[in-house]
């Protein structure tokens, strides 16, 4: 079985290509840099590898900013990389193969958590849920199978330890002072990690094809 990875080269897409290479299936993965580089480097990829049974859509992007706080371009990516790139990504393995495969986009409880600075990207993750409804809708009858997973902060991630310094550049907090503060609104006391964030993926896409259009939610019970 085939699997294809964005992101393959970040914490998340490295550990889940580790995890099903592991587990014998054939793994394609897309570097975050092609994303980073726009849509026809990505499209060049996808069109020399074999069509994927299962897709992974878990790269993104983040830049903390203060409304108001004057012109910061990059910020304007995080909708493009976050959003429109998942949608390139489908939109195209169902023009070039119209074949079913099954989708997990990752999203975050960002979608529905507000949190200061981050407003583009709390808005693109909402757009994921929403995004990953719609496609379900579309494709469900040509026996595609589409769910998201909203994840809560991962520990020792490359996204985790940017927000950091971002949180530390723009707040004036260490590290240390992020962390309680983020630790106590999750009722658990804990962040989540990538080994139970790839458990949590692969037990999704085992699930029955009737759980379709479904945003899970894997925040700690916030």
């Amino acid at each position: 079985m085939k699997v294809l990875i964005t992101g393959v080269d970040g914490g998340l897409g490295s550990a889940l290509s580790t995890r099903y290479m592991d587990d014998g299936f054939e793994v394609y993965g897309i570097l975050g840099d092609r994303y980073e580089s726009g849509a026809w480097e990505v499209k060049s990829q996808i069109e020399s590898m074999p069509c994927p049974d299962i897709l992974i859509n878990c790269h993104g992007t983040n830049r903390l900013a203060v409304i108001g706080g004057g012109p910061d371009l990059s910020i304007y990516r995080i909708m493009d990389i976050n959003v429109n790139m998942m949608y390139l990504m489908v939109d195209h393995l169902k023009r070039v193969y119209d074949k079913p495969i099954r989708v997990l986009n990752i999203a975050s409880i960002a979608y529905r958590v507000p949190m200061t600075t981050t407003a583009l990207y709390c808005a693109s993750k909402a757009a994921v849920v929403q995004l990953t409804k719609v496609m379900a809708r579309e494709l469900a009858p040509h026996g595609w199978v589409i769910n998201c997973l909203s994840s809560g902060k991962m520990d020792n991630t490359e996204m985790s330890s940017v927000t950091d310094e971002q949180v530390s550049s723009i707040r004036g907090w260490s590290k240390q002072e992020a962390d309680a503060h983020a630790l106590s609104t999750i009722p658990m006391g804990r962040f989540t990690n990538t080994a139970e964030v790839c458990d949590a993926v692969r037990q999704i896409l085992e699930l029955p094809s009737y759980i379709n259009g479904a945003c899970i939610d894997m925040a700690g019970g916030i």
